[in-house]
């Protein structure tokens, strides 16, 4: 008894301590994200998400977790670090940090962190924010996207000249949350960058694609030869269904090939270790849906390879195939199953407001060969409802003296089930009926 005495009195002090969620506890908020496993498995880097409620913005820096649990260790102090990716030989954190000049950011440039000791230093410095980054096998560049131009990388002078803040729009989308106004004359493009080694300076950065189409996401292949990049050539895209076709430019610099194209857009690219396959998640935006689940998509390398719809293929000449059919299969079977049970259920609700809620055992359990059924976008009656109809009527005495006024009483029923438009009748001989 003194045990559950005890045991209500910290339930009522738990209760009276309780309170509802305000919108103030969202600066008490802490959460992770984008994390990295290290090459030798050991270790995770991820970003740390918090909120500064007097500045009105988050701040983010990385810390790392051993993979097998522990307490996590804090890399950088941020408050403007991100996207930290590992070096091949677990050596070196490179990231994206976003210093403040005069109480204002500055675009992001990339940092590494000796993991051994020592500060980050900036590799980068460059007029325009970086966006992503993605270290070689070997390690000596590093890979990364940006919307700078040659001249901005050029030494020049710093000129007094007033620029005007006149803007001519052209363009439907013109502005964006958090980046403000974009310039459509700056496109999103991948760069090359030596690591510098030690103390030496960083090396001048190298631009591998140009043109009026951004890039995104490169990835290297795992010889180091060539980098995988995202890509939709399409000016003002944002008419057209969400679509990003698969390229290849060579990691020296030079042409660009098509790798994959499917009816939708391409993400997360992953070469296998010999470099044979290539996996990355895509979505068939046809048919347009209001949402499509994304897919896991394999395809072989080769030269304008044009990557098909899984499950679709022909013979020899398919090179594409969704991951884990065995599973999809099971999933197809099973939304197949149970759309024929939703429409199962609703041939028998329009049956029994056909028959006003008087349905046999014999017709509800099979609705599909008793009730009203459809041909094309009009139903019509099964043949032998007329029979029924004036089986139940001749019960209720009020059975039609003929033929013709047989159809009349048919199509007065329909109507009054709802509008339902009878397109075949065939009549028999309603003196056999009873």
């Amino acid at each position: 008894m003194k045990r559950l005495i005890f045991a209500m009195a910290i339930v009522a002090a738990s209760a009276a301590d309780a309170r509802l969620i305000t919108e103030k506890d969202l600066f008490s908020f802490r959460w992770i994200a984008d994390p990295q496993l290290s090459p030798d498995g050991s270790q995770i880097a991820f970003v740390r998400v918090t909120v500064d409620e007097k500045k009105d913005r988050y701040d983010t820096s990385i810390w790392s977790v051993p993979a097998r649990g522990g307490d996590p260790r804090e890399l950088t102090a941020g408050p403007s670090d991100s996207a930290p990716r590992w070096s091949p030989d677990g050596q070196s954190l490179a990231f994206l940090r976003s210093v403040e000049k005069d109480a204002k950011p500055q675009p992001a440039q990339i940092y590494i962190l000796p993991l051994n000791g020592g500060e980050a230093r900036a590799v980068t410095s460059l007029s325009r924010a970086i966006d992503s980054i993605a270290w070689s096998p070997s390690g000596r560049t590093i890979a990364f996207t940006a919307r700078t131009k040659p001249e901005d990388v050029e030494e020049k002078k710093k000129s007094e000249e007033h620029v005007s803040d006149v803007r001519v729009i052209n363009q439907a989308v013109y502005r964006s949350n958090g980046p403000g106004y974009l310039d459509p004359t700056r496109a999103v493009h991948i760069w090359t960058l030596d690591v510098p080694q030690g103390s030496a300076e960083a090396a001048k950065p190298k631009q591998l694609t140009s043109g009026d189409f951004s890039e995104d996401d490169p990835v290297w292949t795992p010889d180091g030869s060539r980098i995988y990049f995202t890509s939709n050539r399409v000016y003002e895209a944002y008419y057209d269904r969400r679509d990003t076709n698969l390229y290849a430019i060579p990691a020296s610099g030079g042409e660009m090939t098509k790798v994959a194209d499917i009816e939708g857009p391409i993400s997360d690219v992953a070469p296998s270790p010999d470099g044979k396959w290539i996996a990355f998640r895509g979505t068939l935006n046809n048919p347009v849906h209001s949402y499509d689940q994304p897919d896991l998509f394999v395809t072989d390398v080769g030269p304008a390879l044009t990557a098909q719809r899984p499950n679709r293929r022909s013979g020899a000449a398919a090179r594409l195939a969704r991951v884990a059919s065995g599973v999809e299969q099971r999933l197809e079977d099973d939304l197949r199953h149970f759309r024929r049970r939703r429409e199962s259920e609703s041939e028998a609700r329009r049956c029994r407001e056909w028959t006003h809620g008087r349905l046999d055992e014999r017709e509800a359990g099979h609705p599909q060969l008793h009730c009203a059924r459809r041909t094309g976008d009009r139903p019509r009656l099964h043949p032998d409802d007329d029979r029924r109809s004036l089986q139940r009527r001749r019960e209720r005495g009020d059975d039609p003296p003929n033929e013709h006024q047989s159809e009349a009483f048919l199509r007065a029923d329909a109507h009054r089930a709802g509008g339902v438009h009878v397109q075949e009748l065939r009549r028999k001989n309603h003196r056999s009926v009873g």
